[in-house]
């Protein structure tokens, strides 16, 4: 064991609850007896349901938006930088991480003791600042990467040439490890048979290919229905597509859902026909309650879901002209995503709907298929994806950066 607690300062969005949120309480709990951390948040305010938690895990939890209990305003930009020299100076960390902002900071507010590791969760794929962007990863310790396909957009996107990146899978978060262990181990499908769709509803989601997919199979007599678990700015331009390809009996739109396990337990299948996923933590979280995930072969998705052991991975094949002729919206996309069928990056594409049918039809005919894949499902998310190998990986990158031993 290391001689002594590394000092690790964590430079991270908390005012949301989201999958890297999460991920970061549940590392604060993993890391607390072996790490003294250090809570940085970039934003006013932490999550009320999250900052007890980070609180209790944390050495200290500061803002960089304020200096002690004066809020910093925005400009001029200064203030807020001298504040984060401040508390860096303050800290001292021999570990600054930088979670998912890919433009990084001015390096030059670290003490020149500090090593500096980003963290990238979808960052990547887009950047409004290029130069800072780069700049930044230039002069960084350490990357990693929640997926393969991340690493490929990081080196692609942002010109990083470097061998000092690792890629290091999101863990099964805590609350779903738990909550699922109690589920049923012998998950049967009902009928109809229940596929779900689980994300906020925008561009990259791809839901329009499950609604055109769910058309296809209600066509040809099969029992089926969809229920939708999210919201956003396109659930009434989906609704209405819904209710044009005469579907709407078979939608359920359930919007927000705070007990998303529930929502796991009651489906049969999920769909992930997205068109940028840099991971793919809903394919994960399902895939723990023994659901088989039909997803498109593009992005995080890749590494999660194995095809035709847990599901089956789609390739995309469909322009964003033919997508958008099918009614999606292709606004807002990255301009490159990574196709793994293809092992390389290319522009987005979209599942077919034919594609997607086609797959579903084999889970709903073939119910020994179906049993195969949702116990190997369950087992793989457990496994490989256990919160034990996450801190395992994650904790011997700080110790290699640190230049500790374990």
């Amino acid at each position: 064991m290391p001689s002594k607690r590394i000092k690790v300062a964590h430079l991270v969005a908390l005012d949301t609850i989201g999958g890297v949120e999460r991920l970061y309480c549940d590392y604060l709990r993993m890391s607390y007896s072996e790490f003294q951390n250090f809570t940085i948040s970039d934003r006013s305010h932490i999550h009320s349901e999250l900052a007890e938690e980070i609180s209790a895990h944390s050495e200290q939890v500061f803002s960089v938006k304020y200096y002690h209990s004066l809020r910093l305003p925005k400009r001029p930009s200064f203030l807020r930088h001298r504040n984060l020299k401040r508390l860096l100076s303050q800290i001292t960390p021999e570990i600054l991480v930088v979670w998912n902002k890919i433009e990084g900071i001015d390096l030059s507010l670290c003490p020149s003791s500090t090593k500096v590791i980003y963290y990238e969760h979808g960052a990547g794929w887009r950047c409004d600042d290029k130069k800072a962007a780069i700049a930044f990863l230039s002069k960084v310790d350490g990357v990693i990467c929640n997926s393969k396909a991340a690493l490929e957009v990081i080196r692609y996107n942002w010109s990083y040439s470097k061998d000092n990146a690792v890629v290091i899978h999101n863990p099964l978060l805590n609350k779903f490890r738990l909550s699922s262990t109690h589920a049923s181990s012998d998950k049967l499908p009902h009928s109809p048979f229940r596929l779900g769709l689980a994300g906020r509803l925008v561009s990259v989601k791809g839901v329009t290919t499950a609604l055109h997919a769910l058309k296809i199979l209600l066509d040809k007599n099969l029992p089926v229905i969809l229920s939708i678990a999210g919201a956003g700015p396109d659930e009434q331009q989906l609704k209405a597509l819904a209710k044009e390809l005469r579907i709407e009996h078979a939608v359920n739109f359930l919007g927000l859902q705070s007990q998303i396990e529930q929502f796991y337990q009651d489906i049969d299948c999920l769909l992930c026909p997205s068109l940028r996923e840099p991971f793919g933590l809903v394919a994960l979280e399902a895939m723990a309650f023994g659901c088989p995930v039909i997803a498109s072969d593009v992005d995080g998705l890749a590494d999660v879901v194995e095809n035709n052991i847990t599901g089956y991975t789609i390739p995309v094949s469909l322009s964003l002209e033919e997508y958008r002729q099918m009614g999606g919206n292709i606004q807002g996309l990255p301009p490159v995503i990574f196709d793994a069928s293809a092992n390389k990056l290319g522009p987005p594409k979209a599942v077919s709907p034919d594609s997607m049918a086609n797959a579903i039809c084999e889970l709903i005919l073939n119910t020994a298929d179906y049993s195969r894949m949702s116990h190997a499902a369950r087992t793989r998310s457990h496994s490989l994806f256990s919160p034990e190998t996450y801190f395992d990986r994650f904790k011997s990158v700080l110790h290699a950066v640190s230049g500790q031993n374990i």
